[in-house]
Parts: structure tokens; C-alpha cells; sequence
């Protein structure tokens, strides 16, 4: 006899089919329950000798009956406002963990996708939809078949997400927009990590709202993979950011700009393409009104410039580990000179709009720009800093002789 199946679970069964005041608590008990089945299922499985639900296992049918049932129950909103997660999500992302019933759970519930948009779309409710879509998608792993190609099980997760996905990172609304790209995405490629060749081939640069999506999409795979984004559509690529570069849009400038530089790859030198692109920018955003979008301009600015500096300093240690005929002196100036020469450029493009007669919006940018090269290309001595000093002579840290 086993414990947990046969000893318990009748019991939890019968609690949570009567109409007690103790409801709740029924239903407390019952989640404890599927955490331990799921902390056991290896035993479980060696135990019986079989399936812990076989599709026509009374234990299923029970299982699915007591969420199903209970799913408008006045008592899932009680516990959801005491706990984190909507206890309805939370019993159904624990069923799904416990029970290899992905394809069965789509094939009856057919408003999962838009009951997740209404989540992503609610602030207390994304998290929870966020998680569930994280446990569908991994149980849909599990559930394929091994031999399958990457790319062939990227597209069964198509088949069954793509869409959704889309119409969460193309939405009007705001909310939704951001959820998804912070929270769908990442897990979306760490899963199934070919996905992103399949919702780049379904944009349209020149529809609404697909521009952001574009370079939201390129941006979590860089960061989640550690890989360029720039080779997976090929010559295309530049040609799409420099679109989303040029956008009326400030989100979606933003977006493109975000993808442009940032790398998870700190000592990541950006390419000179990535360079020009960026040069070319810059003069061009340096009027905008809003507030945020210089922030987040001199943020961006920020990552790119640690990525020159890291990389720099990174290939000069490196070239002093080795022997002298092992290093290629071309390369090596040409890399330091494209680094140091955009940092000089930046340094000095400021100063120009700083002269009367210039608007209050260019000024301001302009002085952001110039905290962001004087923050991240000198330093100073501090008596709190432990590690990472200057040297003590000042004159041999300074921002130019970094270069």
C-alpha cells in the first residue's frame, strides 16, 4: 500500500468535495499533497511499476475533476489574496508538473492562451501566468520525443505558442508588451532555444508593433544565449535595426537601441558595424523631450561603454601574457584604436551643444552623454574600496589614459 496514494489522497479527495468551512484549508492540504508526489514521483514510479496517471486512471479523472470543479470557487480568490500566486494557477502548475498531460490539458482547456494575455496584462496576476506558461512549456519538452531536432522541437512549441506570443509582444498595451518580453521570452529560449528563428520569420518589419517585438526578441536571445543576434537573419539584421533605430516611436527606439548594446559578455569589443550604426544615432536623439528616453539613452550609452573598456583592458592583459611573434600588432591596434577612437568621439560630441542657443533638451542629453564617458573611463581613489583601486599616481588614471 502506498501512503501518499492510497492512504492520503482519498482522504484529501473527501475534504475537498464537501462544503466545509474548512474548505480552504482542504485545499492548503491538498497542494502539499501534489508538492510531495512531485518530490516523490521517482519512487512512486518504482513502486507501481507503471505510470503514476495512466490517461483512464481514476486518480487522473479525480485530480482533474477537484481543479476543474473548483476553479470559480469563491475560496481560490480567499487564498489568493493571501498568498503570492493565484492558487488557482498554482494548483494547475502543479498538476501539469506532477501529471504528462500537456497535449490533454490544451485539448480542454482552449482559453489557456487568453486567460494568460488577461494575466500578463494584471499586474498581481503576472507572475503567476508567467510561472504556468513556464511549466506548460518545459512539460512540452519532457513530452516530446528525444530524437527530434532542435529546431523540429521549436516547432512544436510553435505550433502550440507562437502565436500567443506574438499577439502578447505586438499588443497596444503596455503592460502586456513588457510582461512578455521580460518574462516569456527568457524562458522561451532557455527551453525550446531555436524558437527565436521561428517568431523572426513571422514578422513584418513595416506592420504595427512589430518592430519592438523584433528587437525585444533579439535582445533576450543575446542575453539568455551569450551569442551575436547580428548572423541569425544575415545581412538583413543591420538593415532591420537601423528601421527600428529610425522609428517614430521611442519605445521602439529604445528597444533597438537596448539590443544594439548590450551584451551579456561584458569584455564583448562591439564590432565597428555596431559602431557606426551607434554614431549615426546618437546626433539624432539627442532633442527628444522625454525625460526617460535620456535616462535610458545614457544607460544604454553606459553598457556599451563598459563593453569598450572591459574589452580593451581585457585584450592589453592578454597580449601581455604572450609572446611578442604570437601577437598580431595590426590586430592589435586596429581593436585598441577602434575602441579608444569612439570614446574619444563621444567624449567630444558633447561640448557642441552645450553652447547658447541650443535647446534645454539637447543640453541636458549632451551632459548625460558626458557623465556617461567620465563615469565609465575614469576613477578614483576611495578609502571604502577594497578591490579594483586606481593606481596611486593619478596621472597614469585619467581619461585618456586608458587609451
Amino acid at each position: 500500500t502506498c501512503l501518499l496514494l492510497e492512504g492520503l489522497f482519498p482522504l484529501v479527495y473527501a475534504l475537498c468535495e464537501e462544503k466545509r468551512d474548512c474548505h480552504y484549508l482542504a485545499f492548503e492540504v491538498l497542494t502539499l499533497w501534489l508538492k510531495k508526489v512531485k518530490e516523490c514521483v521517482t519512487d512512486l514510479w518504482k513502486m507501481t511499476g507503471a505510470r503514476l496517471l495512466p490517461d483512464d486512471s481514476r486518480l487522473l479523472q479525480q485530480l482533474t475533476h477537484i481543479i476543474w470543479t473548483n476553479a470559480e470557487s469563491p475560496i481560490f480568490h480567499l487564498m489568493s489574496s493571501n498568498t503570492t500566486l493565484p492558487s488557482t494557477c498554482t494548483h494547475m502548475t502543479l498538476m501539469v508538473v506532477c501529471v504528462s498531460v500537456f497535449t490533454q490539458m490544451l485539448h480542454q482547456y482552449t482559453e489557456v492562451s487568453s486567460h494568460l494575455l488577461k494575466c500578463l496584462s494584471t499586474n498581481h496576476l503576472s507572475p503567476c501566468g508567467s510561472e504556468f506558461y513556464k511549466c506548460l512549456i518545459q512539460q512540452q519538452r519532457q513530452e516530446l520525443p528525444a530524437s527530434l531536432t532542435e529546431m523540429d522541437l521549436a516547432g512544436r512549441w510553435a505550433k502550440s505558442w507562437q502565436p500567443f506570443l506574438l499577439e502578447a509582444l505586438t499588443s497596444e498595451v503596455t503592460l502586456l508588451q513588457t510582461n512578455s518580453s521580460t518574462h516569456l521570452l527568457p524562458c522561451t529560449f532557455q527551453v525550446f532555444s531555436s524558437a527565436v528563428h521561428h517568431l523572426l520569420a513571422s514578422l513584418n518589419p513595416h506592420r504595427p508593433g512589430h518592430l519592438h517585438a523584433w528587437a525585444c526578441i533579439l535582445s533576450s536571445y543575446r542575453a539568455i544565449s551569450g551569442c551575436s543576434p547580428w548572423d541569425l537573419q544575415g545581412s538583413s539584421t543591420f538593415k532591420t535595426l537601423q528601421l527600428a533605430l529610425g522609428s517614430a516611436d521611442d519605445k521602439t527606439r529604445l528597444a533597438a537601441l537596448n539590443l544594439l548594446c548590450y551584451s551579456s559578455k561584458t569584455r564583448d569589443i562591439p564590432s565597428t558595424e555596431e559602431m557606426k550604426i551607434l554614431k549615426e544615432f546618437i546626433p539624432q536623439n539627442l532633442n527628444c523631450e522625454s525625460s526617460p528616453f535620456r535616462q535610458h539613452l545614457q544607460a544604454a550609452l553606459r553598457r556599451f561603454l563598459v563593453r569598450i573598456r572591459d574589452g580593451c583592458l581585457t585584450h592589453i592583459r592578454e597580449v601581455k601574457g604572450k609572446k611578442k611573434e604570437d601577437v598580431s600588432h595590426e590586430s592589435r591596434k586596429d581593436l585598441l584604436e577602434r575602441g579608444t577612437g569612439f570614446v574619444e568621439w563621444l567624449g567630444q560630441l558633447p561640448y557642441s551643444f552645450l553652447s547658447p542657443g541650443h535647446s534645454y533638451q539637447r543640453k541636458k542629453t549632451a551632459l548625460l552623454l558626458l557623465s556617461a564617458v567620465l563615469e565609465t573611463c575614469t576613477d578614483t581613489w576611495s578609502p571604502d574600496k577594497k578591490k579594483g583601486q586606481p593606481p596611486g599616481n593619478p596621472l597614469k588614471w585619467t581619461g585618456a589614459s586608458f587609451y
